[in-house]
This record gives C-alpha cells, sequence and structure tokens, in this order.
C-alpha cells in the first residue's frame, strides 16, 4: 500500500491531538490558530475509516476509539496513547475528506521542515527530532494528482504579490480557469465549485471558518478588486480588460472595481485613450467606443477621482452634453406636455434636452437654472404614459418636493384619494 508521507521538524506533544483550545498560533505568523483542525482532522479520518499513523520522532501515537452510549445513542469516543479524551468521531460533521489532509499539512507548514510524498510502506521510516504522519493515499489518489490546486507550490505561477488595505494578495495563474480558487497563506479556503475565473488568488488575510473555507463573499471581493487595482504589470492590465470583455462569466468580469489605490501603471495604460464606463455601452454607437477602453463602472469613478486628467466618458466635465432632439422626442414630449395640462398639472419649467453617458438617469430638474434636464437616450417617444410619468415626478420636484421626504409622500398619496373619491363619484366633504 502506498502511503502519504507528511513530515516537519520537531517532535509533535501528544497533548495536541486531545486538548481542546490548545495552540500557540496567532492566525498571523501562522496558517492555523484554531486548536481543533488536528482533532477534527484525526475524526474524520476515523469516521472514514482511512488508515493513518503518527510519529512523534520515533515514536509511534497510538489513536483508537471505544463505543460510548450517551443520551441513548452510541458514540465512538477517540483514544490518544490509551488515554480517553472528550473527543468523538463526529466532530466535524461538515468536513469533506481532503479537509483532513489540508490540516494536517498546514499543522506541519506552520512547524516549519515541511515535505509532503507519497512513498511505499516499506520506504516510510520514523525519525529522531521530526513528525511523521502517514496516510492511505487510496482516498486522496486525485487530491495528491493535483496537489497544487489545494495546496499552493512550486507547480504555480505567481503574475503579482500586492499590497492592500487588507493585507498581501498574491495574483495566480490558474491551473484551470474553470474551477475559480482562493488560497489562504497558501492553502485553498474555496469550496468545491465549477465557477469560471481570469486569476488565482492568495490571501494573506482573510476569515475562514470551521471547515477552513473562507467566510464572507464581501471579504473576497474587497482583496480580489484591491489586488487588481493595485496591479503593477501594465501587461497584466491590459489583458485583464481584455479578457473579462472576452469571457463574460468569468468571475472577475462582474467586478465594479469600486475600490480605490489604482496604481500608476493603470494610469500609463489608459493616458491618451478614451475611457468609457461598462454601462454606457448600452447606449453609446459601437464606432463611438471601439477606439477606446472599455472598465467597470467602478473602475470609471475611481480612476476619474485619483487621476482628473484622463479622459473618463461620464465623469468630470463629461457627465452630459446638450444635444438637439430628434423630431420623434420633440413631438412626443410636446404631446406629454399638452396631456399633463389637460389633467391639471401644467409643467412650467424649461426643457434642456441632453445626453448622459453612465447611469440609467432619464430626467432630473435644476434649482438653479430652474429648468428639467431630458435624456434623449433613455427617452422613448412610444410610450407616452412613461413621459408623463416622468414630467410630473420632475414637476413636483421644481415645487420643492424632494424625493423620499414625507411631504413628497404625503402630496401623493392626497392626490391619489382624491382622483379615487372623483372616480367613484363620492363627495369628500364631511358629514356633520
Amino acid at each position: 500500500m502506498k502511503y502519504i508521507q507528511i513530515q516537519n521538524e520537531g517532535e509533535v506533544e501528544v497533548a495536541g491531538f486531545s486538548l481542546m483550545g490548545a495552540s500557540s498560533k496567532d492566525g498571523e505568523s501562522t496558517i492555523g490558530f484554531f486548536g481543533s483542525g488536528n482533532k477534527y482532522a484525526l475524526a474524520t479520518l476515523l469516521r472514514e475509516g482511512v488508515e493513518f499513523s503518527i510519529y512523534s520522532g520515533v515514536r509511534k501515537v497510538s489513536i483508537e476509539t471505544k463505543g460510548v452510549e450517551f443520551n441513548g445513542s452510541v458514540y465512538e469516543q477517540i483514544l490518544v496513547d490509551g488515554e480517553t479524551t472528550s473527543l468523538t468521531t463526529r466532530m466535524g460533521p461538515d468536513w469533506e475528506l481532503w479537509f483532513a489532509l489540508r490540516e494536517l499539512i498546514s499543522n506541519a507548514k506552520d512547524e516549519g521542515g515541511f515535505s509532503i510524498e507519497v512513498l511505499e510502506e516499506s520506504e516510510c521510516e520514523p525519525v529522531e527530532g521530526k513528525t511523521i504522519i502517514l496516510i492511505e493515499e487510496g482516498p486522496f489518489h486525485g487530491i495528491i494528482e493535483n496537489l497544487d490546486t489545494y495546496i499552493r507550490g512550486d507547480g504555480t505561477n505567481q503574475l503579482a504579490s500586492v499590497e492592500t488595505r487588507y493585507g498581501t494578495v498574491d495574483v495566480i495563474e490558474p491551473l484551470d480557469t474553470h474551477v475559480r480558487n482562493f488560497y489562504r497563506k497558501g492553502i485553498s479556503v474555496m469550496p468545491r465549485n465549477e465557477d469560471e475565473c481570469l486569476f488565482w488568488y492568495d490571501f494573506g488575510r482573510i476569515d475562514i471558518n470551521e471547515s477552513r473555507t473562507y467566510k464572507y463573499d464581501f471579504e473576497v471581493r474587497e482583496r480580489v478588486e484591491s489586488a487588481i487595482a493595485g496591479l503593477e504589470d501594465e501587461r497584466l492590465i491590459r489583458e485583464f480588460l481584455r479578457d473579462r470583455r472576452q469571457r463574460p462569466k468569468a468571475a472577475e468580469s462582474q467586478l465594479e472595481l469600486n475600490e480605490r489605490g489604482f496604481s500608476i501603471a493603470w494610469y500609463n495604460v489608459l493616458k491618451g485613450k478614451t475611457v468609457y464606463p461598462e454601462s454606457s455601452l448600452q447606449y453609446l454607437p459601437m464606432e463611438d467606443t471601439s477606439n477606446g477602453v472599455i472598465v467597470p463602472d467602478g473602475a470609471a469613478a475611481g480612476l476619474s477621482e485619483e487621476y482628473p486628467d484622463l479622459d473618463v466618458v461620464g465623469h468630470g466635465e463629461k457627465v452630459y452634453e446638450k444635444v438637439a432632439p430628434s423630431q420623434r422626442v420633440e413631438r412626443a414630449v410636446e404631446k406629454a406636455f399638452y396631456n399633463m395640462m389637460k389633467i391639471g398639472y401644467p409643467v412650467k419649467c424649461q426643457i434642456e434636452y441632453v445626453k448622459v453617458f453612465e447611469d440609467s438617469t432619464v430626467a432630473w430638474y435644476n434649482m438653479d437654472a430652474d429648468r428639467i434636464f431630458l435624456c434623449v437616450n433613455h427617452i422613448d417617444p412610444n410610450d407616452q404614459q412613461g413621459l408623463m410619468e416622468t414630467l410630473f415626478e420632475e414637476n413636483l420636484h421644481a415645487r420643492g418636493f424632494h424625493d423620499g421626504s414625507r411631504r413628497f409622500a404625503n402630496y401623493l398619496i392626497a392626490e391619489l384619494i382624491m382622483a379615487k373619491l372623483e372616480i367613484n363619484g363620492v363627495s369628500n366633504e364631511s358629514e356633520v
């Protein structure tokens, strides 16, 4: 039989396999820090019937189980060197089998002098001054063949290492772009998935749960966005911008890049070019954007803020531009004006026609100019009701009713009740 041999410097203290909470790890300078990981690993291996041995120096540590009845159920209690513990094989019920291997490797890496190899049983020998764990290789054969996916090693190619406000993030060339992967200090903390990606990442710091997978999606997003924004390699930035457009299903293609701290390399890549927020593509003709660079909306905002001389469409002085409306739009607005007057809500403001470049804004009221700005690229001349609704809202803003205000809500409620009373022929006069 073949065995996976995990080895590290020093002879393990046997109590470390039975005393809950016993750990010298702080989680900053070490991979592990819970003090429960190796106990969960033993429980998982025992529960799954995987053969293993532990040697502290040349001495073999005995790991056994015995049945114990508690509250009408039978538990397999774990014994370490013949001593009963409070541990049972039911610990870590959500742990996958490979989690046990990952945990034991993490512990060995923390101790220093780590090595891992697959040996025949006859080649396995304990060594003075070292801890050696032997695990039956069969159940882990697929993992060992793809070990770099689980335990980052020499088989991975680091593309960049970025210092972010969340700690160091290494950007890694993925071994498989159809499996998304995150490491924490070289140990995978990503649940099984089939998500497409452009890169893999190794986080110096990130919260993990008892299953040793990452705890919060927002922490992943923050770290990934900060790492991409901080890239110093211009070639890598160009590849990122190109690939996220060519592979829209990749996880990075969904990012807004709302983090700040864009490197000077981003500026060098974009200077002298017209930069288009991705949302602008829905209403700008292709010929307008074909010679520019398309970036996520968050990146457009951040880059414009950090590098004001970049030509970022929709930011700075290019939030909108005045345009002449088409005849269809102008006639639709005139008709809406007439209909608004007929129902008792005449629009008294002047209209300014504009073209916006970023969000889905349809209109807004400018108090200083006392004008309603209508965005021609968001007006449907065939949607008369929608146009009337827009004019109605902006006309109320012109009268001092602000979005979200109680005054605005009260006015609409009162108008609705009055209209309902009129429709149903009910008098609103109180009876005495």
